[in-house]
């Protein structure tokens, strides 16, 4: 172990905060043979941009399972219903533990925090605690979402191991990263007005929020967007998401998602020969009959129409 890993972080931080803060997540990961992820809760990245190559590089479980397992639609959306519930529990305790995912990963959950609110979540793995416990599930869950049981469980272990290292050491280091992401979360917050943080933390939250839902809905149009997933992409509860949404964008979340795919299937409409019902099917409208219903609210002409006026 480098006795030195953290002994100069304080002033080091001062000079150059991003660049240290990603050479010190690459010394942990290479030191404990461990990947961590950093879940932004609350905009880190867009608050402080220096940050955000260093957060958007580890926002999420890049390895070898974990994409694996996301190309299931349903997996994907079990992913982030899972991250959702993961944060709620991050809020709650405000402290690390230890926590296995649906699929059966372990991993150790550290929660950032700032004035008792949740920012980030600090996600350390991948382990396994048992051998054949772990077959076992991994088994199950293939049948249970239809995945290839050999890939699943090569991947897996491509990915996941024991435990092998001292908890409290690594805990320290962990603990040390979280401070100091919440100290540069809050100067960015304090340098806009520093007699007003918590509110300008609830205001940057907002705002993160909102641009969250709208760059999911974007990325995700074609298929099947519920409340509830949008929700739980954002780390909220549904009914918050509704009001602030509408109160942002002056529209409501299922008119912003018609809106997106009317546009989507207009430029299909002009630049392929796709059938209508194809069209509709790609941007993600299952019911041909209501497709041409809200073609018709945002365009005023059907499909059909638009298609043989432009043509």
């Amino acid at each position: 172990m480098d006795k030195n890993l953290i002994s100069h972080l304080p002033e080091d931080l001062n000079k150059n905060k991003a660049k240290l803060i990603e050479s010190y997540v690459e010394k942990l990961e290479s030191t404990f043979n461990i990947k961590i992820n950093i879940h932004d809760v609350a905009g880190i990245s867009s608050l402080a941009p220096s940050l955000e190559k260093v957060i958007l590089s580890h926002q999420y479980h890049n390895n070898a399972f974990c994409n694996h397992i996301k190309k299931n639609d349903h997996c994907l959306k079990l992913c982030i219903l899972n991250k959702e519930k993961l944060c709620h529990r991050c809020q709650k305790l405000a402290s690390p533990f230890y926590n296995s995912c649906y699929m059966g990963v372990e991993e150790f959950v550290f929660p950032v925090m700032c004035d008792s609110k949740l920012i980030a979540v600090l996600c350390v793995g991948q382990f396994y605690s048992d051998l054949d416990l772990s077959k076992k599930s991994l088994a199950d869950r293939a049948e249970l979402y239809k995945l290839s049981f050999m890939e699943t469980e090569k991947s897996f272990f491509s990915v996941a191991r024991p435990i092998d290292f001292d908890m409290e050491t690594l805990n320290c280091y962990i603990s040390m990263l979280a401070d100091n992401l919440c100290l540069t979360f809050k100067e960015a917050l304090e340098k806009g007005n520093p007699n007003k943080s918590l509110d300008l933390l609830d205001l940057h939250k907002n705002n993160f929020i909102i641009n969250n839902t709208v760059q999911f809905i974007k990325d995700n149009y074609s298929s099947s967007l519920s409340l509830d997933l949008l929700a739980s992409n954002s780390y909220c509860n549904t009914t918050y998401l509704s009001h602030l949404f509408k109160e942002k964008m002056d529209c409501s979340i299922t008119e912003y998602i018609n809106n997106i795919r009317i546009q989507r299937a207009k430029e299909l409409l002009d630049l392929t020969p796709k059938t209508i019902t194809e069209i509709g099917l790609k941007v993600g409208f299952n019911d041909l009959g209501y497709f041409g219903r809200v073609f018709k609210h945002f365009i005023g002409l059907t499909p059909k129409e638009y298609r043989e006026r432009n043509t």
